[in-house]
């Protein structure tokens, strides 16, 4: 299946700095701070890197809404995240 709406699927980098720094011409990085007893919501999909420093707790916590029709299947991408997980599997 296609990944769902607003995923960011990002390929992996080509070999070489010049063709890497084509690629990433246009790009801009958004860097925060959170701290204690603050929350950062990214939308799901949205790729991101984490550093912590220190004693700390991460929580991850998917929240979106569901949009298929049937109880049994609440989200209309469930064939993308099952085959995401199989291949992701077949790597470990």
């Amino acid at each position: 299946g296609a990944p769902p709406p607003s995923f960011c699927d990002v390929p992996a980098l080509p070999d070489g700095e010049a063709a890497r720094r084509a690629l990433l011409r246009g790009a801009s990085e958004l860097v925060c701070e959170v701290r204690a007893g603050e929350m950062l919501y990214l939308p799901c999909g949205w790729f991101h890197e984490v550093t912590s420093y220190g004693e700390h707790a991460a929580l991850n916590y998917w929240l979106h809404p569901p949009d298929g029709a049937e109880f049994e299947r609440p989200y209309s991408a469930a064939a993308y995240w099952e085959a995401e997980w199989r291949r992701l599997s077949r790597s470990v």
